[in-house]
């Protein structure tokens, strides 16, 4: 038999069913991968001294998790077993989940087609770089879902304001207040290279604006099966995420051609 381990979160959950709070049954996951000839086990995160002692070549599933602080103990477990196990989902594909930048970044390596899009670190790099005919663009936040950080800039001066509040950084006053005090009362310890940098750091993306688009298909693939959703924009609005206006009709063939050769290519 095959051997496979599960790895679970600090609950013990296979995160997430249709809400975030949900495990998928995992004595059923086990049971029917146990019928395929598969022979599972599951271990936790936590369990990092079991994990260095996993063999090369082991297969581990796992999913991915919500919570952005667990996260970053999920994100560096999984970096250091990819590189001497096989990971289901590849490391890759973890690093997508909810990161739109990432995405980009993996849609342009794989080929995968959609509109233009740039990667910003911060306020600075993106004003340095656009020209005002690029507008009307989409901003998208890296981190993210249902529309929540995706907003639409028809200018410079629009996305200097969007960005500025949106990546204020925590005490900013205060770094503001020790800049002026060091510059004009405390000369001697003032260095301009200090406070050249910009503040406002986030990473995000500019997207190219599609006008006129009235919705969007969400397809699932499982296996050889597809399931479709048509999600439609709210009035007054341009995006279809995270709209609640849904319809089950049917998708078009070339619909389901695309996402089937999307799922080949993300493999």
């Amino acid at each position: 038999m095959t051997d496979l381990i599960l790895l679970t979160d600090y609950r013990g959950a296979l995160r997430q069913r249709q809400q975030t709070w949900q495990s998928l049954d995992t004595a059923a996951v086990r049971e029917v991968l146990a019928a395929g000839g598969v022979q599972t086990r599951e271990l936790r995160y936590e369990d990092t001294a079991t994990l260095a002692d996993l063999p090369s070549g082991t297969l581990i599933h796992y999913t991915s998790t919500q919570q952005p602080g667990y996260r970053t103990l999920v994100d560096d477990i999984l970096y250091e077993l990819s590189r001497r196990c096989t990971l289901v989902p590849r490391y890759e594909i973890f690093r997508a989940h909810e990161d739109k930048v990432y995405q980009e970044l993996l849609r342009r390596r794989l080929e995968l087609p959609g509109p233009r899009a740039r990667v910003f670190g911060n306020l600075q790099g993106a004003m340095h770089r656009l020209e005002e005919g690029e507008f009307p663009l989409v901003y998208k936040a890296a981190r993210g879902f249902q529309s929540s950080g995706v907003h639409l800039v028809r200018d410079k001066r629009q996305l200097r304001r969007l960005v500025s509040r949106l990546h204020r950084p925590r005490g900013y006053r205060t770094y503001r207040l020790k800049e002026f005090l060091k510059k004009h009362v405390l000369r001697g310890r003032y260095h301009r290279e200090m406070y050249r940098d910009c503040p406002f750091a986030g990473a995000f993306v500019l997207q190219e604006f599609l006008p006129g688009c009235q919705g969007d298909w969400k397809v699932l693939v499982f296996g050889d099966r597809l399931y479709a959703l048509r999600r439609r924009v709210r009035p007054g609005d341009f995006r279809a995420s995270g709209s609640g206006r849904f319809s089950f009709d049917d998708p078009p063939a070339r619909v389901l051609d695309f996402a089937l050769d999307i799922r080949r290519r993300l493999d």
